[in-house]
């Protein structure tokens, strides 16, 4: 592309507008020629330059020009040289080029590592603004879902709980057991072996603490109802980009576990059927379980319970909170953020 080799455009006194690194975005997707879109300079930059980078590594689709790879600025201003590289903005020259990241690397050095944070921060700042605006009108109708879902969670954290108080080591022992065994039950030998799965396993598990989890997802909605700090991508490493890092981390990590909490909910409901419960007994009375003997039975309101492993005895008349399979709310697309 001689035509268009070693041009220069000292245009941008300061960082190009979301809008044209949008349009050049789209240009580069549409032809497949980065180093044509309007202002982009093709010649080298000063040695150690400045930089700062505007989009993250991008594929340029080289069969939309014939399969030859683009020019790096850096090293090969003439030559194919890369099939990936980003936008970038060069500040003491106030002009814009796309170079080819592996490069940059090499001739930017410190630099570029500098302007890789930079922009990881921006990126994140941005995308945690748009998540404040996206998640608005969804605020109302999560908070709703999450308490929803707080009364059968908060019913079998209370009954796991009290089981780990009355039959201390018991929950952890048969998890890992079952663990061992894909949560698998066997029945019989040779060929009237069978096998059932124990329903419910995640009621076993040693962090299993959904209420908690549901209680930091509340703490995040409320935290999304408060601003964040004005910021502009300008601002780049500045207290308000810490902030808006930070919180939006936060409710994002306890948003984004919803649907797997209720999917835990669901499931540990299982453990405590009556259905599940015979069928535990009957495995350990087949004699193929570390258990010598069980009971493990529902009795009016509590659940008894009464086994002896090889490694320990245990006994429990457990309290059941009655809400422990209460009715789940639906997780709907529209709650994802």
């Amino acid at each position: 592309m001689e035509q268009f080799a070693l041009r220069n455009f000292p245009v941008f006194a300061s960082r190009p507008s979301a809008e044209y690194i949008s349009r050049w975005r789209q240009h580069i997707e549409k032809t497949g020629f980065p180093e044509t879109f309007k202002n982009v300079s093709t010649n080298q930059p000063p040695r150690n330059a400045q930089v700062q980078l505007l989009s993250e590594e991008i594929k340029v689709p080289l069969g939309k020009r014939g399969g030859e790879r683009v020019s790096c600025p850096l090293c090969s201003p003439t030559a194919p040289k890369f099939g990936t590289g980003r936008m970038a903005y060069f500040p003491e020259s106030m002009d814009v080029r796309f170079i080819g990241h592996e490069c940059a690397k090499h001739y930017l050095g410190e630099n570029y590592r500098a302007a890789e944070r930079v922009f990881a921060i921006e990126t994140k700042c941005l995308e945690y603004q748009a998540m404040w605006v996206r998640t608005a009108d969804k605020l109302n109708a999560l908070e709703a879902f999450i308490k929803g879902l707080l009364t059968p969670a908060k019913a079998l954290q209370f009954t796991r709980e009290y089981l780990d108080l009355r039959a201390k080591g018991f929950a952890e022992f048969l998890f890992k057991d079952r663990m061992h065994n894909t949560g698998q039950l066997a029945f019989g030998q040779g060929h009237r072996a069978a096998s059932k799965d124990l329903h419910g396993l995640v009621f076993l598990t040693p962090d299993f603490d959904p209420a908690r989890q549901l209680e930091k997802a509340l703490d995040a909605c409320r935290d999304l109802r408060r601003p964040l700090p004005a910021w502009v991508v300008e601002d780049s490493e500045c207290e308000a980009s810490k902030e808006i890092i930070r919180r939006g981390r936060g409710a994002e990590k306890a948003l984004k576990q919803l649907r797997s909490i209720r999917d835990r909910v669901v499931d540990a409901q299982k453990f405590l059927a009556p259905r599940n419960l015979r069928t535990l007994e009957r495995w350990v009375a087949g004699g193929q379980s570390p258990f010598a003997d069980m009971i493990f039975r529902w009795q009016g309101t509590k659940v008894m319970l009464s086994c002896t492993s090889y490694k320990d005895r245990y006994y429990c008349e457990l309290l059941v909170h009655p809400d422990y399979d209460a009715a789940v709310p639906t997780f709907t697309k529209g709650l994802e953020i």
